[in-house]
């Protein structure tokens, strides 16, 4: 053992890590690491919350433009806009969509000159990950057709699955709520 007499004459030229304030060093290594580390977590779970606001956001602003458009339609070209519209479609809904249309909408709007026009009042996210949102949306719908005397103005309330296919947000689901 290494006296105090020897340490304050010089005779002993390293200190022992069993002495009082030997482990100093590694204490403050072990404490700037713990540092770093939670820095970095805290930075991780930062850029991960940002990125699901950004892809709420992306997707919300995509169910707004889509619906519009797959929910407004005139006599016309109803059948025309069949193609544009699925591409904003994807999995088993796009299959559904497709059947409605041909079999249902465009042969209604064509016999009775309906026109609808679709406006988004509101959009909430339900859920959200980086590659799935779900939406709440509420949509106002205007008719005209011959057998209206003057346009209706009906509400509905949709709950929107929209699922990242690249860049894109594209529409998986879409239930009346």
């Amino acid at each position: 053992m290494i006296g105090v007499e020897q340490l304050v004459r010089g005779k002993v030229t390293e200190r022992p890590d069993n002495m009082p304030g030997g482990g100093v060093r590694l204490s403050l290594t072990i404490a700037v690491g713990v540092l770093i580390v939670a820095l970095a977590s805290v930075a991780w779970v930062n850029l991960r919350h940002d990125q699901r606001i950004k892809a709420s956001a992306d997707a919300r602003d995509a169910s707004i433009s889509s619906v519009e458009k797959l929910l407004s339609y005139d006599p016309g070209t109803v059948s025309k806009e069949l193609d544009s519209e699925l591409a904003l479609l994807t999995g088993s809904f796009r299959t559904e969509y497709r059947s409605l249309v041909k079999t249902t909408i465009a042969p209604a709007a064509t016999k009775g000159n309906v026109t609808t026009d679709a406006s988004v009042a509101a959009s909430s996210t339900v859920a959200q990950g980086r590659d799935r949102v779900v939406l709440l949306t509420f949509v106002n719908v205007t008719t005209r057709s011959d057998e209206l005397a003057d346009p209706r103005v009906s509400g509905s309330r949709l709950r929107l699955t929209m699922d990242k296919d690249g860049d894109r947000w594209l529409i998986s689901k879409m239930e009346p709520v």
